[in-house]
């Protein structure tokens, strides 16, 4: 219970340290937000815990296969900010462009 909550803790202060900084700097905080940050710690989590090399590589494969809807969502934020639309709408036409990417992966087998 402890490692959890230390992983939480430590989880936390990432993302707190990453706000600070768009604060101040928004382009270096998108790029160390686009750093693998969250994966590395997720891998060296699952090492420890004695994740096995398969189940590893499954991972991350997942994570490969996932950055593709999660591009759609920010370029369509990006282009819809850019267009003039609010955060809200552009947060929507992001999310939508993310579900459906996702649907067209499900049932293609690219998720399976």
């Amino acid at each position: 219970m402890i490692q959890l909550a230390v992983r939480a803790v430590g989880s936390a202060l990432i993302i707190v340290a990453v706000t600070l900084l768009g604060g101040r700097f928004p382009r270096a905080a998108g790029f160390v937000t686009a750093m693998p940050l969250v994966t590395t710690i997720s891998v060296a989590w699952l090492l420890a815990d004695g994740c096995p090399a398969g189940d590893l590589a499954t991972y991350l494969r997942g994570v490969l296969v996932g950055m593709a809807p999660t591009a759609l969502l920010l370029g369509a934020v990006v282009v819809r900010l850019h267009a003039g639309a609010t955060f809200g709408s552009s947060l929507l036409a992001g999310l939508v462009a993310w579900a459906i990417a996702v649907v067209v992966m499900l049932r293609t087998g690219v998720l399976s």
